[in-house]
């Protein structure tokens, strides 16, 4: 049996003689056992914002979403189900999706990601909003997040509300109509006395 160490670690064994690297190596495995006996990965989810965009998809809902490691070992979130919801008012649903991001994100021990995530939106489905009157308050976006870890059984679960002010909401319906003229001439001709 042969045994190649490399010139790295011989290195740092004559540079540090008094180190007892089993030591080291146990604690290292002790402490990823002790992180990984719960059920979930400990991470912290917040909201970095959410901003109402166009770019060559259309509109979009654009959303930072911040993963905080509060693990002592390096984690990889390998993917995130986002689930959202965009309400006008009290509770008036304009319109909803559900989507996988599939990116594997790195996140060093103690240390935080910022991931982006962009919902594309339908005009004619933003135009039928507009029409029935539902630009007069606020944006809220309603998400729903599940975040999965290899190695631990359960995923992280979260529910974040994020507002945006109704001047953005109607500075943004109004880029809607400007951008797609011909959607909103042929929903008026459907629905006349709506404009």
């Amino acid at each position: 049996m042969s045994l190649a160490i490399s010139s790295n670690r011989w290195t740092s064994s004559l540079e540090h003689p008094q180190t007892n690297w089993s030591l080291v190596a146990r604690k290292a495995i002790q402490q990823y056992i002790e992180a990984h006996k719960g059920p979930a990965p400990q991470i912290g989810v917040s909201l970095g914002g959410t901003e109402l965009i166009f770019n060559p998809l259309g509109p979009v809902l654009k959303t930072l979403l911040v993963f905080q490691n509060n693990m002592p070992t390096e984690i990889t979130i390998d993917r995130i189900g986002v689930s959202q919801t965009l309400l006008a008012g009290i509770g008036k649903f304009i319109v909803s999706r559900a989507a996988w991001n599939m990116t594997p994100h790195r996140i060093s021990p103690s240390g935080q990601t910022v991931v982006a995530d962009y919902f594309p939106m339908l005009p004619q489905d933003l135009l039928t909003v507009e029409n029935l009157r539902l630009v007069t308050s606020d944006l809220t976006i309603k998400s729903s997040l599940e975040v999965h870890v290899p190695g631990f059984s359960e995923p992280i679960r979260a529910e974040i509300t994020d507002k945006n002010s109704l001047e953005d909401w109607r500075n943004f319906i109004q880029g809607v109509r400007q951008t797609y003229p011909h959607i909103k001439n042929a929903f008026e001709k459907k629905a006349p006395g709506l404009s």
